[in-house]
């Protein structure tokens, strides 16, 4: 593929091999992947979707040594006529004597944007490398992050809601006040959230929220973490800053029927749009400031 990039309309032009291999040998090198882990996966996510496909699952390629690897993992990047045409961009702008700054610069002037899941795995330290063994999977506008080694693998995080978490909860949980914990579920059969929970309301009750997104929403779930009625002041509450309540059903042994309780254990609230992480950590500022 190194002869494919050296090729001009005179031939293949030996500089340009020797130019390209020099810059493929170090940045392939033990000591630059030890020193600058993903830095080459985000800088090369720039020009394009260069993911390989194995298994079900998206890699965002791993640098091991034994062939079978390599073959799962580059030589599918390396042997896509598209794919490698990212690479070859992201070769011709880097310097080789400073490759290091040259493809934080690439990474720095990238468009950020929430919207474009390759941004967030661009611009969010350490998302890349929080996903096992560097893979994904990819269901419409919705990123699960693989969170298990396993070939077929099943637990996972959401991307959206974790970078959430990573950037709005992790560092922060004093300024939401009185939760007292912030923490995110990763999961192989529900769906992961950011969580903030801990909130001893009356000395009864455990407030929680979980944060999901299902790819085009936001959504918030207030509830008791032992499942027990939200009083009545505190549903009237949440529905004042934009909650609906969840109307419990019941069933009546004497009717045999399924009849609406008068009791609600759950709050929810959609912030549809753009992905806009300030506006939900603001709607959970209002749940604090409100009581």
């Amino acid at each position: 593929f190194i002869l494919n990039f050296a090729k001009t309309d005179n031939g293949n032009d030996i500089n340009m091999f020797s130019n390209y291999s020099e810059k493929l040998n170090k940045l392939f090198s033990s000591e630059f992947q030890d020193k600058h882990d993903c830095l080459f996966q985000k800088a090369l996510l720039t020009f394009g979707d260069y993911l390989a496909y194995i298994s079900g699952h998206y890699t965002f390629c791993k640098f091991e040594n034994n062939l079978r690897a390599k073959t799962d993992n580059w030589r599918k990047v390396f042997n896509d006529s598209t794919k490698s045409s990212y690479l070859k961009q992201l070769l011709d702008e880097v310097d080789i004597s400073n490759l290091q700054d040259s493809m934080q610069n690439i990474i720095d002037d990238f468009q950020e944007s929430n919207n474009d899941w390759k941004s967030l795995f661009i611009k969010h330290k350490a998302i890349i490398k929080y996903c096992v063994n560097y893979q994904i999977d990819k269901q419409g506008n919705k990123i699960n992050l693989a969170r298990s080694s396993a070939a077929g693998w099943k637990r996972k995080a959401e991307l959206v809601s974790y970078v959430f978490f990573k950037t709005k909860l992790e560092s922060n949980v004093s300024i939401f006040n009185p939760f007292q914990r912030v923490w995110y579920w990763d999961t192989a059969d529900g769906t992961p959230c950011a969580v903030i929970d801990l909130w001893n309301y009356q000395n009864k009750y455990s407030f929680e929220i979980d944060i999901r997104y299902s790819g085009i929403e936001f959504l918030l779930l207030f509830q008791d973490r032992n499942w027990q009625i939200l009083p009545d002041e505190v549903v009237q509450k949440l529905e004042e800053i934009g909650f609906v309540k969840e109307i419990e059903k019941i069933y009546n042994l004497g009717t045999d029927t399924e009849e609406d309780a008068n009791y609600t254990k759950s709050c929810t609230c959609k912030i549809a749009g753009d992905i806009d992480f300030d506006k939900v950590e603001n709607k959970i500022k209002e749940i604090i400031y409100d009581f």
